[in-house]
């Protein structure tokens, strides 16, 4: 049967806002990576395929670039048998750093992945490329907010979408400028 968007909604946040059950495992996991001045790194993430069948987890990533550092960030979800999987990636980029991120994902019932970028020095530049897949009435949301806080920055994204089976997928992003620099 399919879900009115009203009660699809009221399921959305039954998830979100609810406690799990005691039945059920919740997964905390928090990162941190800080690279110093021109420093270059490849980070590979992999998230567990062997879950608990029902639970949640959350992922929580600090990513600090300094002056003249690189990171390169692949990341990989398959599919999980957890109810509500979430993901936070908090990136501040210092002067002529770059972030580049590919990522594939296929999540659990309910997954939210929120990108905070904070480009904090002038020529900072980051690329975000993204595929979901998703079925078995799953869905996927990402949330995506950029701050410019100096000027020549740049950004790019890049974001697809495969839905099957009643899924859906959402990218809600917006770009804040400093008033500043838009004069």
């Amino acid at each position: 049967d399919e879900l009115s968007p009203v009660a699809r909604d009221q399921e959305r946040l039954h998830y979100l806002l609810q406690p799990p059950p005691p039945s059920q495992t919740v997964e905390l996991r928090f990162y941190s990576l800080h690279l110093s001045r021109g420093e270059k790194a490849d980070l590979s993430i992999l998230f567990p395929e062997d879950a608990p069948v029902s639970g949640w987890s959350h992922y929580h990533f600090d990513l600090i670039l300094e002056e003249e550092s690189e990171l390169s960030l692949s990341a990989l979800q398959p599919p999980l048998p957890l109810q509500l999987s979430t993901f936070s990636f908090s990136i501040q980029q210092g002067t002529k750093s770059r972030f580049y991120s590919t990522s594939a994902w296929e999540g659990a019932k309910l997954s939210r992945n929120q990108i905070r970028l904070t480009l904090n020095g002038e020529e900072a530049f980051c690329s975000l490329k993204s595929i979901t897949v998703t079925g078995d009435k799953r869905e996927m949301h990402h949330y995506l907010s950029l701050y410019h806080h100096q000027p020549n920055c740049h950004n790019e994204q890049l974001f697809h979408q495969v839905v099957q089976n009643r899924s859906s997928v959402s990218v809600d992003g917006s770009v804040y400028v400093e008033r500043k620099l838009m004069e």
